[in-house]
C-alpha cells in the first residue's frame, strides 16, 4: 500500500480513454478498487506509471475494459458571486500559517511547506471565497 501522504482513490474508477499512456500513476498513488479503461483496447497500453507494472502495483483489484463508452453529464456549477471584495493574494511558506476571516475574492492562494490556511467560519454562517489559482503543493486547509 501507499505510504503516508500518497494519494488514494477508494472505489472503482473508469475512463473512456483509449489513448496510449493516458492514465499515469506516480509511484505510490493508488486505486483501491478496479480501473476500467475505454472499450476494445489493451489496458496495459492506456495505463502507465513510475512502477514497473502499475496495473498491479497501483490498482488493487486490476484493470479491465468498459463494455461501452460511458456518457457523463456536464457538471452543474453554482453562480459565481459578483459582489465579493478583492483581497490580497495569500502565500504561506516556511513556518508561517495564515487565516481567512472575511468573504472575498483572492486572486492566488499558495500553501507550501506543510503550512496551514485556516478559514474562520463562525457557527451558523458560511464563508464565501472565490480564488483564481489555488496552488497547494504541500499544505493544509482547515476550518
Amino acid at each position: 500500500m501507499g505510504s503516508k501522504g500518497s494519494s488514494r482513490i477508494i472505489g472503482d474508477v473508469a475512463t473512456n480513454s483509449t489513448a496510449p499512456n493516458s492514465v499515469y500513476f506516480p509511484w505510490s498513488a493508488m486505486v483501491e478498487g478496479h480501473l476500467l479503461v475505454g472499450p476494445g483496447v489493451d489496458p496495459s497500453l492506456v495505463v502507465n506509471g513510475a512502477q514497473p507494472n502499475p496495473e498491479i502495483g497501483n490498482v488493487t483489484l486490476g484493470t479491465s475494459n468498459l463494455e461501452e463508452v460511458n456518457s457523463y453529464p456536464e457538471p452543474v456549477f453554482p453562480e459565481f458571486p459578483t459582489d465579493l471584495p478583492t483581497r490580497s493574494s495569500i502565500t504561506l511558506q516556511g513556518s508561517t500559517n495564515g487565516s481567512i476571516s472575511e468573504d472575498g475574492y483572492y486572486p492566488n492562494i499558495t500553501i507550501k511547506d506543510n503550512t496551514t490556511l485556516t478559514i474562520d467560519i463562525p457557527e451558523g454562517t458560511e464563508r464565501k471565497i472565490m480564488v483564481d489559482t489555488l496552488d497547494m503543493p504541500q499544505g493544509n486547509i482547515s476550518y
